[in-house]
């Protein structure tokens, strides 16, 4: 898709197909299919709203492959968390207190750090560098950090 400069508008987890080339605990060895190109290049507002990008959802025109690197961000996201820690972490940026230290504890899980990057309002990361950092975060997520980060929400 960047190659051809399309974007797809709809990323989500029943749009795309992942094979597991060495397990499904390496992700340096995955291959990604996107399907469901209903919304690539169309003037309809972007996909999926929990899914989709802040300013797709404000502006339809403002659509780029910006928009589908966000969506990617919240597909991983989805595809590691328990689903109810899915949605406590789409209102992190919503917390009154603790947020620093949420992100504090983001910086440290690599996985979450590269999300977190994908799902940026400004400066979000581009597809080279995920494709970079994606090497750094291929192990398993701590859980750990995921139920200090959920507690912290809950206090808030």
């Amino acid at each position: 898709m960047n190659h051809y400069q399309i974007v797809h508008n709809d990323i989500k987890p029943q749009n795309y197909l992942v094979k597991w080339l060495n397990g499904p605990n390496d992700l340096t060895q995955i291959d990604i299919v996107l399907t469901d190109f209903g919304l690539a290049g169309s003037d309809q507002k972007g996909g999926t709203p929990i899914f989709a990008s802040p300013e797709c959802l404000a502006d339809s025109d403002r659509k780029d492959k910006s928009t589908d690197i966000f969506s990617l961000g919240r597909v991983f996201l989805f595809s590691i968390l328990p689903k109810e820690k899915f949605l406590q972490f789409l209102f992190v940026s919503l917390i009154k207190g603790g947020k620093n230290e949420i992100l504090k504890l983001i910086e440290k899980e690599p996985i979450l750090h590269l999300i977190s990057k994908m799902m940026r309002i400004r400066n979000r990361i581009s597809l080279p560098s995920i494709r970079k950092d994606l090497q750094s975060a291929v192990q398993i997520i701590n859980r750990e950090i995921v139920n200090e980060i959920n507690e912290i929400i809950r206090n808030s």
